[in-house]
């Protein structure tokens, strides 16, 4: 299964890259990714708009609208800005250690995060099973991941990216995680001012925005 392949809006209508997000092309780093030449390819791919109704972080039930109203659940469409092909261009874009390094922490965070649940669900069990509730599962999402591997390339030298270094390519990553978590704040790649670790809050009072960022 390839890494691009979280999010599939082909379907949907494309709309010009935003003006919300020009510091992408303007930003120079100094690893040299991603090149003038991808920029321009993601630029021409511009983004998507797809029907998603605004969760909080870790929030259950249906993502999408329309799968709100297959279940009958009243609610006003709300939209959210997707770039989901920008990344596949990305992502497309790694080199064989690039790749291999993020499958393997992807698989990492998946059994670390796998041991975590069932120790709490042990060490909490008589808790769980008094209240009658169900322990929330700890993850760490791809797509998550997937944007912290894009601001990590970024920094670290491509001459780095090499098979017989992928040990010190993954703490690059542990690194960069690691930085942006105490800030409490994982940047989306392309729209900067959106802390991909906040959810899609959107105020009720707010009437008039229907756009959820």
């Amino acid at each position: 299964k390839s890494i691009a392949n979280d999010i599939s809006v082909h379907d949907h209508q494309r709309f010009r890259w935003p003006y919300q997000c020009k510091e992408f092309l303007q930003r120079n780093p100094k690893s040299g990714w991603p090149s003038s030449e991808l920029k321009h390819q993601v630029l021409l791919e511009g983004c998507q708009i797809v029907p998603r109704l605004p969760r909080a972080m870790g929030e259950k039930g249906p993502s999408t609208w329309m799968r709100y109203v297959a279940a009958n659940i009243v609610s006003e469409p709300y939209w959210w800005i997707s770039f989901s092909v920008s990344e596949k261009q990305s992502t497309k874009s790694f080199n064989l250690p690039q790749r291999r390094c993020f499958l393997i922490l992807k698989i990492m965070f998946k059994c670390l995060c796998r041991k975590v649940n069932i120790e709490l669900e042990e060490k909490y069990a008589n808790v769980l099973k008094e209240t009658k509730k169900h322990l929330k599962l700890i993850k760490v999402s791809s797509f998550l991941l997937k944007h912290v591997m894009f601001w990590t390339l970024e920094e670290v030298d491509e001459d780095d990216w090499r098979m017989n270094n992928i040990y010190q390519c993954m703490i690059h990553v542990f690194d960069k995680m690691d930085t942006l978590l105490k800030n409490e704040s994982i940047p989306h790649y392309f729209l900067e001012g959106k802390n991909l670790l906040a959810g899609d809050i959107v105020s009720k009072n707010e009437e008039n925005s229907k756009m959820a960022l």
